[in-house]
């Protein structure tokens, strides 16, 4: 199986894992999953990098698209960019297509990520110790 093919593989199945991790504790999860506070802010005072992360995803589940993206704006965009990949990869596949997206592409999208998760982070961290002087 070559590196294409097996980032495909990979990403379905995390796709079926959040998917049905997701419809559990929508039918029988919030009655026996709290989700707890970040450990970090509440000990250390600071946000951590996924500080938002559990409540922008549920926006983004309400179809509250800017909310989910005030909450934490990794979420949204790795939502979109997911299913771009995967639209874009069964295309190719389906169609047999000589035109394919680079693989490099989509590793851009991933750093891009990272990027956008670790400004998030700093900025979110800046106001805070602004507000707190």
């Amino acid at each position: 199986m070559n590196s294409r093919d097996y980032a495909y593989t990979v990403s379905l199945a995390a796709g079926g894992i959040l998917a049905a991790g997701l419809i559990f504790y929508f039918i029988w999860g919030k009655e026996f999953v709290a989700v707890p506070a970040c450990i970090i802010y509440r000990t250390a005072g600071i946000w951590c990098p996924a500080c938002g992360g559990t409540r922008a995803v549920l926006a983004l589940l309400r179809g509250e698209l800017m909310q989910s993206f005030l909450y934490h704006p990794i979420v949204p965009y790795s939502a979109l960019v997911y299913t771009a990949y995967l639209l874009e990869e069964t295309r190719e596949r389906v169609f047999r297509s000589s035109r394919r997206v680079p693989l490099r592409f989509w590793k851009g999208c991933v750093l891009l990520g990272l990027e956008i998760l670790a400004a998030n982070t700093l900025i979110r961290n800046i106001l805070l110790f602004c507000s707190q002087n």
